[in-house]
Order: structure tokens, then sequence, then C-alpha cells
């Protein structure tokens, strides 16, 4: 079986536990610098903080009446870059009457900033995650990158010397 070059360039690149290594850590960089970029994009939001929801009740009264009630909450926020946080919510409420026929709807809309003034306040401090994050990505494909040349010229030397080897052993079995 003869295997040129490049073929023994990609088997050990498949097959190298170090090469994997170093692939993964570079993901990983990359999974962080993806988290921080996420931390300063816009989040929908539903009530409390958590996911956007509809919520719906139904009660039922003494005389064949009933009531029904469906809420349902919807929010923004975001993390500014220069520390501050700006949030929007949006809510609504309907409330049935079955009996009588009729329906109250109550929208709620509510917003808040915060800019802290002090502690963790500013530009360079709420962007240095981020900044801390992108150097990492920048140095783990770096460490990939001279990690792939250095197996390139390990793998290239040794199929060289066994080339040579090879060729040694065919003169001497041609010189007898």
């Amino acid at each position: 079986l003869e295997v040129t070059l490049p073929e023994l360039v990609d088997l050990s690149y498949i097959h190298s536990r170090d090469y994997q290594n170093n692939l993964e850590d570079l993901y990983i960089s990359a999974l962080a610098l993806t988290q921080q970029r996420y931390n300063l994009g816009v989040r929908y939001l539903g009530r409390n903080g958590g996911e956007p929801f509809v919520n719906g009740t139904a009660t039922t009264l003494g005389n064949g009446r009933a009531n029904g009630i469906s809420t349902a909450a919807f929010g923004v926020s975001q993390l500014l870059p220069a520390g501050g946080q700006l949030a929007v919510e949006l809510a609504n409420a309907v409330t049935w009457n079955f009996g009588q026929g009729g329906s109250i709807s109550a929208p709620l809309l509510g917003y808040s900033v915060t800019q802290p003034l002090m502690f963790q306040a500013g530009r360079k401090v709420v962007l240095e995650p981020l900044t801390q994050a992108e150097r990492s990505v920048l140095y783990s494909a770096r460490n990939m990158a001279r990690f792939r040349q250095t197996l390139f010229v390990g793998v290239s030397t040794s199929y060289l010397n066994l080339l040579l080897q090879r060729q040694l052993i065919l003169n001497q079995i041609n010189n007898i």
C-alpha cells in the first residue's frame, strides 16, 4: 500500500489526539466569544426575566357563570456598551366574563434604564470580557496554525526518512 505525502498528512490530522485537542481548544474559545457577544446583544424576555409566555386560566363561578383570564408578556433587554442596561416589557391581561358576555383588557408597558456610575461603569470595564474573549480566539487560532505547521513538518520528515530507508534497502539489494 503506497500512501502519498498529502494523504499521510490528512490521515495524521484525522488520527492525532493532540490535533483534536488543539481543535477543541479553538472551538471552546470561540464558544466563549459567542457567549460574550450574546451578553451584549438584544434578549427577548417574558415576565421576571424568563422566556416569553402566554398563560390562560378559567374559573367557574356559581349560577353557571365562568370567567377566563389570559395574560401575555413580552420584553426586550439589552446591555449597552457603556455599562447601562435597557429593558422594555409589554404585558396584556384580558378577562372574559362568559356569563355576561363582556371582556376587560389591561395592557401594561414598563421600561427601565440603569446606568452604573462608579462600580463596573464605563466602556472599558464592560467591553473587557469581550476583548479578552477575542484575544483568546486569536491566540487559539495562532496556536492551532503553529501546531499544524509542526505536525506537517514532523510527518513530512518521517515520510521522507522512510522513503530514504526504502531506497537504501533497494540499493543494497541491487548491489548484491
